[in-house]
This record gives C-alpha cells, structure tokens and sequence, in this order.
C-alpha cells in the first residue's frame, strides 16, 4: 500500500518538482475546493433568501467581477511583495469572512447586503491567491520543469474549482445554510497553513532538491529490487562478455605476433642469408656454363 500511494503521489507530483511544489500544490488544490463550494453555495444562499432574478444573477456577478477590476494591480502586488505571504494573507481573510458569515446564518440575522458583499470580498480574494500561486511556481521549480508544474496547477483548478467544489457546496446547502461556508472557511484556514511550508530561498531550495535526489535513489533501491537485480545481472554479464573479447583480442594479436616474428627470422637469419648466396652462386655458374655452350669453337 506505501508503494502503490508513493507511485500515484510521484505521477501526481513528480519528486523532481521539490518538496515546496508539493506544499504548493496541496494548498491550491485545498483552496480550489473551498472557491468551488462557494461558487454554488453562494448564488444558492441569495436564492433562497429572495425571488427577484436580478439580485440572484448580482450574486455570481459578485463572484466574478473582482477578476476584472482587480487581475492587473494583483499582478503587479504579487511581484513587488512576498507570493507566499499574500497567499496566507488572503486565505486567512477568507476564512475570516466565512466563519462571520456563517455564524450570521446560524444566528439568522443574515441579510442580502451583507451576502453580496461576502462574495465579492471572496472573489477579490481569490484573484490576489490565484495571481500570487501561479507566479510563485517558477521560484520553487526549475525552468525546465514549469510546463509540467503548470499543467498539475491548471489541472487541480479545473478538478476542485469547476467539477468537484460546486457538488459539494450543493450538498452541503441542502443539509444547512451555514454548513459549506464553515466547511469553506476550514479550507481557506488549511490553505494558509499549507503555503507556509513552501520554501522560497535559493539555499532552501538547492538543499531540498539535493534531498530529494537522495530519497529519489532510496526509492530505487527500496521499491524496485526486482529492476535493481535485472540491471545489476545485465551489467555483470555485459562487463563478463567485454572482458573475455579482450582477453581472445590479446590472445589472437599475441598469436599473430609471434607468426610475424617467427617470418622475420625465417627471412633476415643466416639461413635464410646462407640460401640466398646459394641461389646467387648456382645462377652464376648456371650463366657461366650456359655460355660456354653457345660459345663457337674458334678452330
């Protein structure tokens, strides 16, 4: 089980993303839980407090105009301050806001005003914890690394803000007013915990990447000795099969060494010099007596 769960935490979050990623990660996906369960609790708590259409549309307008008004200066805040602050910041209030919120809804002295404005304070919120997660990503994750870190921070908004947060926020309705605004401040309260374990130093980060590295190689050789034992076999007869071609290279080249030098002597000796003047003598003599033949007897 510890295996299974460490493979699906490394597909989720590779271990080459850093420990701060992960603390990260976590805190978005905890946060984009509770902006999903706002998304639905939201309109549907101004519905049930009046039946005019305009006042209910105003409820999600709340919601989303704060990324209009607000994207820009957020950018710009986020890259003059600490990211890591201003999302425990944020989170912080929201939580704040929420529990105000829902004690007024348990307390039942809740009005459409205030409603309104509990909202549009959530989506001011949201876009200065949006703006300043993504734009801490490349300080906690190498360059080449930030396409895949990303895609998992896109990936979570999409899965907990737009598929599984608004389910939940409706339940959660269905069963009290007050409860997914408390279950939201919960989450907002997470969030501001968890992103304050996200190392932002330079020497922070080299010693959590060394460190990784190393459980990295702990993994290997704890959770694969099946792998570690076929790479280890393949290299000792792979090293096996190199060193007996050496050994036949040297033999064969020392073989023929010794062919080479064994012509030589049989070419440059004193045999070899003693045959070769023997030839040369019985070439002479063999002209010599060749011509005597052809030689006409003066008489």
């Amino acid at each position: 089980m510890p295996l299974f769960t460490a493979r699906i935490s490394d597909t989720v979050a590779p271990n080459r993303l850093g420990r701060s990623f992960r603390w990260l990660l976590a805190s978005s996906f905890i946060s984009n839980v509770g902006d999903g369960i706002a998304l639905a609790a939201g309109p549907l708590l101004v519905a049930s407090l009046t039946h005019d259409p305009f006042i209910v549309s105003m409820a999600l307008l709340a919601q989303q105009l704060p990324n209009l008004l607000f994207g820009l200066p957020a950018g710009a805040i986020a890259d003059r301050y600490d990211r890591r602050r201003i999302i425990a910041a944020v989170n912080l209030a929201r939580a704040a806001v929420l529990a105000v919120l829902a004690a007024t809804l348990v307390g039942g002295a809740v009005s459409i005003a205030v409603v309104l404005l509990t909202l549009f304070i959530l989506g001011t919120a949201e876009i200065f914890a949006d703006v300043s997660s993504n734009s801490l990503v490349p300080r906690v994750v190498p360059r080449e690394d930030l396409g895949i870190a990303n895609a998992r921070l896109t990936g979570s908004f999409l899965l907990t803000n737009e598929l599984l947060g608004p389910p939940i926020g409706a339940f959660l309705f269905t069963v009290g007013l007050g409860l997914p605004f408390a279950a939201n401040a919960a989450c907002f309260a997470l969030g501001a915990v968890l992103v304050t374990r996200v190392a932002t130093d330079a020497a922070d980060l080299t010693a959590e990447r060394r460190a990784e590295r190393h459980v990295d190689h702990v993994h290997v050789i704890r959770d694969r000795p099946i792998e570690r034992f076929d790479d280890q076999v393949r290299r000792a007869f792979a090293a096996e099969y190199a060193n007996r071609i050496n050994v036949r290279a040297r033999r064969d080249a020392g073989a023929d060494f010794e062919r080479i030098r064994a012509v030589r002597r049989r070419v440059s000796g004193p045999a070899a010099r003693a045959a070769r003047r023997a030839r040369l003598v019985h070439v002479l003599l063999d002209e010599r007596s060749r011509a005597c033949v052809l030689q006409p007897d003066p008489a």
